[in-house]
């Protein structure tokens, strides 16, 4: 019988206690088969499987192995599944799972190439007991029908699933096999030079290109599923034969994440993974189930700085209704539709609006087809939009089609970076990376005249690549070409030489993905002709800073935004946004006269100064009037990770600046991605001013006096722990091993450490943030920093005689050129903008203060070999009277609150220093003036006080700053700093 929710319940509870051997044994027994539903008869208990050893339960291709205490006797464990498994295997010729339990941890294994690997862990947590069915449900794969709820996909498709794990490492050994292949390697090129455009840096990792395939390959089975279309073999399901067969084209199509169906392997994998998909209840499956399962495999680390900030229903279905006013006769674009949120609810709300004005179903599918239109540069996302616009469709306006339909979603650049004039001719022009052998790049060039008529030339591209592959003459190609539709004899030109090109790809075995690429490619440039512009521009563009960009794409922003003439440079240059940008040029390349702007952009955007000309929406002939703006900050939560905004705008001839007024959104939502009627009774809005506009303007003398510290990244190359020496001691040079951190990011937390010995004089202390508390220094790391009166490379220090340190900087040289996506040298990384060089000869007193942080932390350092990293900023002072002066103001709780509504902000509020405190009028230090003098008594008060708190049992900063922060308040010292720095900056009494 079925277990109850109390019974359930029940055993948690047990297994939670690990309550030994016999007893997880029957509450394991009770899960699989009053759980799960396994038949008595499937599971065996303690069955020999050799001579001296037993398992301890066995159900279908699952091996159970029970302990008392898992964390004791995971290596007993290990072992002895490590014997199991491969005898099963042997024996029976399938693949085994086998997983390992003490009733409150789980963990499951399999044989990768002969070694015992482990694929998943779960913990169980008492009070949510159906995670624990769901858990073993997809290790065991005992139902034949699964909900299409969050936890159900997320367990059995998300990162951390088996099917995914067991995938990634199957995806690895057929990589292994095929990347040499010319077609293969091209098809991976390609995807990082897209991802590239997405995340402002090339993504080139193995595990991002296998997490993509695997998100292809089960969005791909979704769609099939879901429309109740099956694929015939796994080449069909990747190709999309199927629904080209039944009239839908442009759902799913060959793309870059074919490439493993040219392994048997790769195509049982596909074939595998398909049926895991069709065991979901697809019939109910919703576009929350692809945003779940596209946010469950795409770290936050992987979306960048940011590019990829998904929008809730909510949100987006709001934002459809207030725009799209008149949706039986607007047209709709959203240009970085991510996986289609904003395209689902533009669809439902043309699809309600002609069903109530009795529109027949043929017009109704019709109708969104025209009018609605999605984009993305993202090659996965594409694939999840497509499924989503089907599904905002719905199979009763599918069934009802009277001919062969394409889905309006395409891969495109909608910022249209690879179009070029040269000449007076404007061409559209497509990389191609030279050959894995060697060869340099070239590119595929086709006329604007053809690519701006989509029916003209997808039969071009079908024309030279069906020639291209025979080999035909060109002779040939010139009578094809005639006969594909009417064009200029200069198009037909550009064509002939692009005969030539795909010619030779062919001849390099790497000409078949490009028909996919040349048609998506070309889009955009269709979507802005002005016949095709659209009524409404709508989304959620990328929001990606240019200090996050690559030299390349941050020269052509740059040189976008300097043509829409909202460029600010200067100090604010490494802070321009994408986003700007963005929301600029699709008003100038597919909006209409007169047509509506609604994207949703970063809060900043209404305040801060890179924003400037931006907000006045004057756009270089393109300009906008700014309508309405809907402000989305920390009283909103769960929403994104910094504050946001909605801004309207009509295209005008006459610009606007955003208006003085806004609506102002506050409430808590029950979970991020809630529901347009969950959202409802949480949410308040209401109208009220528009944020101030933030001014940096210094109005002290100490603004140029601090600097940010050097940029000691990657940390793993420069921060360093010291080996044991024992009784002898370290000697002229040093032992040590890279310092290693939880908080690092990939490529580098993946990196193996590197080590050495160094030259004494080149280990320093070197500190960090979180090095920093209030009037406290909490920790002194140490660093190699390869100074000797400038900052020294391997050369260098080889050349001065240092040859520790020039072999520690061969090696971090060496892991940087590899590792990292910047063109310049690992000696120029440390020395960015000479902050390393800049600090020496190093000050006997220096103040420092952490730049990040909700709250103040600012300390005196009083060692000339320190140096300091770029997370804090440091000035020299002449005596510790100045220092004290200092130190007090900027840890003071008033200074804090009069600069908080300059800082960034995030989630959780105000946070981020940099220089903010610096726009109070902050006097020079003088002796000669009472006042200050006593603000230097008082924080010299205050740092015998942070001295006193006794931190030995607190190991985390963050924990050691409120401690020290509360031990200040307690002795009212933090009331009088702030009393006479109120006095001093506010003439306070």
């Amino acid at each position: 019988m079925a277990l109850t929710e109390a019974q359930l319940d029940e055993i948690a509870r047990t297994l939670a206690k690990r309550p030994g051997h016999a007893t997880v044994g029957t509450e394991l027994y009770r899960l699989l088969v009053d759980g799960l539903g396994a038949s008595s008869e499937e599971i065996s208990q303690e069955q020999r499987i050799e001579a001296c050893s037993r398992v301890d339960a066995l159900l279908g291709n699952t091996v159970f192995e029970i302990k008392s205490d898992l964390k004791a006797e995971q290596r007993d464990a290990e072992a002895q599944l490590a014997r199991y498994l491969p005898n099963r295997e042997a024996q029976l010729r399938r693949r085994f799972i086998g997983v390992a339990t003490d009733g409150a941890d789980w963990l499951a294994y399999e044989l990768r190439d002969g070694a015992l690997t482990q694929i998943n862990a779960f913990r169980l947590v008492p009070d949510r007991p159906q995670n624990l069915l769901v858990w073993l449900e997809s290790i065991v794969s005992l139902k034949s029908e699964l909900p299409t709820d969050a936890l159900s996909v997320t367990q059995h498709l998300g990162k951390e699933s088996a099917a995914y794990v067991r995938t990634a490492g199957i995806l690895g050994r057929i990589w292994c096999r095929l990347e040499a292949q010319p077609e293969a390697a091209l098809k991976r090129q390609l995807w990082n030079d897209l991802l590239s455009r997405v995340y402002g840096q090339p993504q080139d990792a193995d595990a991002l290109w296998f997490q993509h395939t695997y998100m292809t390959i089960v969005a791909k089975a979704f769609a099939h599923a879901v429309l109740g279309i099956h694929a015939k073999d796994a080449d069909d399901l990747l190709s999309g034969r199927s629904f080209a067969d039944v009239g839908i084209n442009g759902a799913v199509e060959a793309d870059f994440f074919d490439w493993l169906v040219a392994d048997a392997e790769g195509r049982e994998l596909v074939e595998r993974l398909s049926r895991h998909v069709r065991r979901f209840r697809v019939s109910r499956v919703d576009i929350d189930v692809l945003k779940i399962l596209y946010e469950s495999l795409i770290d936050p680390e992987q979306r960048h700085d940011l590019g990829e900030y998904y929008t809730p229903d909510w949100l987006a279905r709001r934002m459809c209704e207030h725009a799209i006013d008149a949706p039986l006769s607007q047209r709709v674009l959203d240009p970085a539709c991510g996986s289609g949120t904003f395209i689902f609810f533009a669809i439902r709300r043309h699809v309600a609006a002609a069903e109530l004005a009795g529109y027949p179903a043929s017009d109704v599918l019709i109708g969104c087809l025209d009018r609605i239109v999605g984009m993305d540069v993202h090659p996965v996302a594409v694939i999840f939009a497509r499924v989503t616009y089907l599904l905002g469709l719905g199979t009763d306006l599918l069934a009802n089609r009277v001919s062969g339909i394409s889905v309006p979603v395409y891969l495109g650049d909608a910022v249209q970076w690879n179009v070029k004039a040269t000449l007076g001719k404007t061409e559209i022009v497509i990389k191609v990376p030279p050959a894995a052998n060697g060869g340099s790049p070239a590119a595929l060039v086709f006329p604007v005249g053809v690519c701006e008529r989509p029916s003209l030339f997808d039969a071009v591209i079908t024309t030279l690549l069906e020639h291209s592959e025979k080999r035909a003459s060109r002779k040939s190609v010139q009578a094809a070409l005639t006969q594909a539709g009417e064009m200029s004899d200069e198009d037909r030109m550009y064509l002939e030489r692009a005969y030539e090109e795909l010619g030779r790809l062919q001849t390099e075995g790497r000409n078949h993905i490009w028909g996919y690429v040349a048609r998506n490619t070309t889009r955009p440039l269709w979507l802005s002709s002005p016949e095709r512009r659209v009524d409404r521009v709508i989304g959620n563009p990328p929001w990606l800073s240019l200090r996050y960009m690559s030299e390349s794409m941050q020269r052509l922003a740059r040189e976008g935004m300097q043509y829409y003439d909202i460029w600010v440079g200067g100090r604010l240059a490494t802070h321009q946004d994408l986003s700007a940008y963005f929301f600029a040029r699709c008003a100038d390349l597919y909006l209409n006269r007169g047509g509506r702007i609604a994207f949703i952009m970063p809060l900043a955007t209404l305040t801060r100064g890179q924003f400037e000309k931006f907000r006045t929406g004057r756009f270089a002939g393109s300009n906008v009037t700014f309508t309405e703006s809907w402000t989305f900050d920390e009283r909103v939560w769960p929403l994104f990770p910094v504050p946001s905004c909605a801004l309207f705008a009509e295209r005008s001839a006459l610009p606007s600046r955003v208006p003085r007024t806004v609506l102002g959104f506050a409430g808590m939502l029950p979970h991020r991605n809630a529901t347009a009627e969950e959202a409802e009774g949480r949410l308040i809005v209401a109208a009220e001013d528009t944020p101030a506009e933030a001014s940096f303007q210094a109005a002290t003398p100490y603004r140029s006096a601090f600097r940010q510290g050097a940029t000691l990244v990657p940390r793993m190359l420069c921060y360093v722990e010291r080996r044991p020496t024992g009784m002898l001691g370290t000697g002229p040079r040093i032992p040590v091993d890279s310092r290693r951190s939880s908080q690092e990011k990939r490529p580098w937390k993946d990196l193996e450490s590197i080590y050495g010995s160094v030259e004494r004089n080149f280990v320093r202390p070197a500190l960090l943030g979180e090095s920093i508390a209030p009037f406290r220094i909490l920790s002194w790391p140490e660093a190699v920093i390869p100074f000797e009166e400038k900052t020294l490379d391997s050369e260098a220090a080889m050349l001065r005689g240092y040859l520790g340190l020039c072999t520690w900087l061969e090696k971090a040289e060496a892991v940087w050129d590899k590792n990292s996506n910047q063109s310049m040298k690992f000696a120029k990384r440390i020395n960015y903008y000479g902050e390393l060089d800049s600090q020496f000869p190093i000050s006997q007193i220096r103040v420092v203060y952490a730049k990040a942080g909700s709250l103040p932390a600012a300390a005196i350092v009083c060692n000339d070999n320190a140096v300091i990293d770029h997370k804090l900023y440091w000035c020299s002072v002449e005596d510790l009277d100045e220092a004290h002066y200092l130190c007090g103001i900027i840890n003071s709780e008033v200074a804090r609150e009069a600069t908080s509504h300059l800082q960034s902000r995030g989630q959780w509020g105000a946070r981020d220093f940099d220089k903010v405190i610096f726009t109070l009028p902050i006097p020079r230090y003088s002796q000669d003036n009472p006042l200050h003098r006593q603000i230097a008594e008082a924080s010299s008060q205050c740092e015998r006080v942070a001295a006193s708190v006794d931190l030995s049992t607190i190991t985390d900063f963050i924990r050691a700053r409120q401690a020290i922060r509360s031990a200040l308040d307690d002795d009212g010292i933090a009331q009088e700093i702030d009393r006479l720095v109120g006095r001093l900056l506010f003439a306070e009494p």
